[in-house]
């Protein structure tokens, strides 16, 4: 499956979760550095343009009469440390309303220890104004593996909403 299919098949779970949630979407990015987005939604954001970063997927969606930044970071191959730390530093920076960090792959064993610490794994995913999550999606039917969803306590939730 090529990269821009595993994007179509994530925005299409998105856009049920978004509906269950009451927010719209504006527009979605694939691959763009947000600093480099030339939209009038996204002047709304406050310092946007400092936003040096591409995740795979930059949504724009309005939640209360409010605009917000949704980034997702999609992965083919197994997560690595590398990837979760650039990820949080993603979130850190854009401050968005969800963050997704999916693969299609699984988590890979170096990071698996870490992952079992809830200690840890809370201070990796957490951002100012929320928590980014983390799964697996099973590339050959395109459905969440429930199993991988952190953190754990929206597991249930969040498999429910985006299956």
């Amino acid at each position: 499956m090529m990269k821009d299919d595993l994007l179509e098949n994530f925005i299409s779970k998105l856009k049920k979760f978004f509906a269950d949630e009451n927010i719209s979407i504006h527009q979605i990015y694939k691959n763009r550095f947000i600093s480099e987005i030339s939209d009038t939604h996204i002047t709304c954001i406050s310092n946007y343009n400092t936003f040096n970063v591409a995740p795979s997927l930059t949504i724009i969606v309005k939640k209360n009469d409010e605009l917000h930044l949704v980034i997702v970071n999609i992965q083919k191959n197994n997560l690595s440390l590398k990837n979760i730390g650039e990820f949080n530093i993603f979130c850190r920076v854009t401050q968005p309303i969800y963050a997704f960090l999916i693969t299609y792959g699984s988590y890979s064993s170096e990071i698996i220890p870490i992952l079992s610490n809830p200690f840890i794994l809370n201070k990796l995913l957490t951002y100012k104004t929320g928590n980014f999550v983390m799964m697996s999606i099973d590339i050959e039917n395109n459905t969440i593996n429930k199993e991988s969803i952190l953190p754990y306590n929206n597991r249930g939730v969040l498999h429910e909403k985006l299956s």
